[in-house]
């Protein structure tokens, strides 16, 4: 920290925003430059099991050596997000919760997935940079998400000993907690109440009874799924409107319009992030509400199937694994339903989507072989 603090004095005309884009920067070269596994919980668990001598299936050591000697050749690796972290972090078993965490820091190296608010929007302004100042739809996945652990708990920052310093010492201790590893952040943290839990179950009960309500109301997937694509624009609403300022503003310039009227451009901003979001034909434009929306839409058209507790993670995973990872290994209903020939997200992303554990070993290989 003391010489971290040093440098950044000597730095004093690199603000803290500068400082931090360099290292979200600098994670973004590194991810971008292996192949990415994203695991959810349930093969994390195998991992652990099997680190710890005690593999489920004998496939599972396999895996697990696999994924060791790729990541620590610099082959792969194996992403986290905020829905990882929740899931662990609700682990009962202290002693097994931190045995997982350390299981996850060996193979994700420290690289995380922005969290889904945040991920928003650098997918909104991406979508807007890309529609405005290169005239197309994002071709690639935004770049921006990148970050260590230390992201979960925010980026704080601290006053009290003047600017300069205040400066200094801010970007110093950003770059301290950069190096900091998942299990420094959860050693010695007590397990979660209870409280969190029952809000989502009772979420998930909220959820069923309005697709329940509305059923009658459904007349094919397509329009169940444009639904789901508005509410969750409304729900984005502000970061939309944020995003598009810039544009708005330079388009009444340049039309001699009055101020007045930004609130009626605003409003096209908002019909064309719809518009991107609910394309009928396959495109990677904002891909956490188009993917949010497609699977909240795939469970409503089951009709008969409740929306589950662990839908809320599971539906998270897919949002942050298929469009920022090349492999996604998952369960069976998760891997049906992007697999589906409704949903078809492992082409429109190019993503593996896998559950079975002999094809996710030999995923793994073939990433090993290339």
């Amino acid at each position: 920290m003391a010489a971290f603090l040093e440098e950044h004095r000597a730095r004093p005309e690199n603000t803290f925003d500068q400082h931090l884009a360099s290292l979200e920067e600098e994670v973004a070269q590194e991810a971008l430059g292996k192949a990415r596994v994203y695991l959810d919980l349930r093969y994390w668990i195998f991992l652990r099991e099997a680190d710890l001598g005690k593999p489920q299936k004998p496939v599972h050591a396999k895996l697990l050596e696999e994924m060791l000697r790729g990541v620590s050749e610099g082959r792969f690796v194996c992403p986290i997000t905020e829905a990882v972290l929740f899931e662990v972090d609700r682990q009962g078993n202290p002693e097994r919760r931190m045995q997982t965490v350390r299981m996850i820091d060996r193979l994700s190296r420290g690289i995380v997935i922005k969290n889904s608010c945040e991920r928003a929007d650098c997918e909104i302004h991406d979508f807007f940079e890309a529609a405005f100042v290169r005239k197309e739809l994002p071709m690639v996945p935004c770049r921006r998400v990148w970050v260590r652990p230390y992201r979960f708990l925010g980026t704080p920052q601290i006053r009290g000993w003047g600017s300069a310093e205040d400066l200094a010492i801010n970007k110093a201790f950003l770059s301290y907690a950069w190096t900091r590893s998942l299990e420094d952040l959860l050693t010695d943290t007590s397990v979660p109440d209870d409280d969190s839990d029952n809000e989502l179950r009772a979420n998930a009960v909220r959820i069923t009874e309005s697709s329940a309500k509305h059923a009658s109301e459904m007349r094919s997937y397509e329009q169940v799924f444009v639904d789901e694509v508005a509410g969750l624009i409304d729900a984005h609403r502000a970061q939309i409107s944020r995003a598009f300022s810039p544009y708005a503003t330079a388009m009444l310039q340049a039309a001699g319009a009055d101020s007045h009227d930004l609130s009626t451009v605003e409003q096209h901003g908002l019909n064309l992030a719809y518009s991107a979001a609910a394309a009928p034909k396959p495109q990677r434009a904002l891909p956490l509400i188009r993917i949010l929306a497609s699977l909240h839409a795939f469970i409503r058209w089951q009709r008969q199937r409740a929306f589950k507790f662990n839908d809320i993670f599971d539906l998270r995973h897919a949002a942050a694994a298929i469009p920022y990872c090349d492999v996604f290994l998952t369960e069976k209903f998760v891997k049906s339903a992007c697999t589906s020939s409704l949903l078809d997200f492992g082409t429109a992303y190019s993503t593996r989507i896998i559950c079975d554990e002999d094809e996710a070993l030999d995923a793994v290989s073939w990433l090993q072989a290339r």
